[in-house]
């Protein structure tokens, strides 16, 4: 996603992602520094976090231009904050994609509905549901992974940039 806004003329990026670290879909903001620094090392950044959801969307956003940083793109851990990104935004009377770009995350029905709809990246969850019951029905015990371990699949995720999201 860092890659797709830096492509999109984006200059000033901001992560949003969850806090507390220990929130059960939290993700830490190592890995969006690690490839904007790898990647992008052009590319000013910043890292902000709140609470999931719509309202932490919201106060990340203002905290992020509260600090003086002022990005052209934000990418958000989820829809829910980006939703929430986008009302403090336009609340703030900036315009999407004009003046930010905003990039969600899990593809909810929500991000279809919204104005501006919301560019998001698709999460195939019947998919990864389907491979999780299989390989815990499998009669097949060389097919499991050990106890303790983490089997990786691939997934036939993609980028949802819908008419009108444009960022």
């Amino acid at each position: 996603m860092a890659g797709i806004s830096a492509q999109s003329g984006a200059r000033r990026m901001a992560w949003s992602g969850i806090t507390p670290p220990s929130a059960p879909c939290a993700t830490e903001n190592r890995p969006f520094v690690e490839v904007m620094q790898r990647y992008a090392p052009e590319i000013e950044f910043t890292t902000v976090a709140d609470s999931d959801g719509y309202s932490g969307g919201r106060r990340a956003a203002k905290d992020c231009f509260d600090s003086g940083f002022n990005p052209t793109a934000i990418l958000c851990v989820n829809d829910f904050m980006a939703v929430g990104v986008l009302r403090e935004l336009r609340d703030m009377g900036l315009r999407r994609p004009r003046d930010v770009s905003v990039t969600g995350f899990d593809n909810i029905s929500l991000s279809e509905v919204i104005y501006p709809a919301l560019t998001t990246l698709h999460i195939p969850r019947d998919q990864i549901g389907r491979q999780i019951f299989e390989s815990l029905t499998s009669q097949k015990t060389n097919s499991r992974p050990p106890p303790g371990k983490f089997h990786r699949t691939k997934t036939d995720g993609s980028g949802i940039d819908r008419p009108g999201a444009e960022g």
